[in-house]
């Protein structure tokens, strides 16, 4: 924590949540998360720091954040698992686990087959994913060094909604 390229910018938190109980066809009951987030409108693009991306697919697809140089790839695999990829999200040379492929590149698997939705909240420099209703959520820190302008599919098929 004492290495993360933050400036005066040094604490991190993220949104509130509801939580609740999910009977899912593939992992019985589980944690539900849904944020408590800020009352986001639709938007054509991104043009600030915070923003809410709404993607739902069915089978595997990559969404991609970008800013012209660096990016930040999420979606469902071919394996039906959530996963994240920041390997190439922006600054990482500021500690060599941060950089690491290990802490990198995640992924979990889904408990729902099928169609998928996946919101995206992202705030400066986290990057907050909840897939099929919170039943599987993630957090990611990225420090990009500018601000991600673009959200598009890079495989497979998705509908991508923006909202500010």
């Amino acid at each position: 924590a004492n290495d993360l390229p933050t400036g005066d910018f040094c604490c991190q938190m993220t949104l509130a949540r509801k939580l609740s109980l999910v009977n899912t066809p593939l992992g019985g009951i589980r944690l539900a998360q849904q944020p408590v987030a800020p009352d986001f409108k639709p938007a054509e693009c991104i043009d600030s720091e915070l923003f809410k991306l709404t993607v739902s697919g069915e089978g595997a697809a990559t969404v991609r954040l970008t800013n012209g140089g660096e990016w930040f790839d999420f979606g469902v695999n071919d394996k039906n698992e959530l996963f994240f990829d920041r390997s190439h999200a922006g600054e990482k040379d500021f500690n060599a686990d941060f950089a690491d492929d290990w802490y990198s590149k995640i992924s979990a698997p889904r408990f729902f087959g099928g169609a998928w939705t996946i919101d995206l909240v992202f705030d400066h420099s986290i990057a907050e994913l909840y897939c099929d209703g919170g039943t599987r959520a993630m957090v990611n820190l990225v420090y990009p060094t500018k601000p991600y302008d673009r959200a598009e599919v890079v495989s497979g098929s998705a509908k991508i909604e923006i909202s500010k």
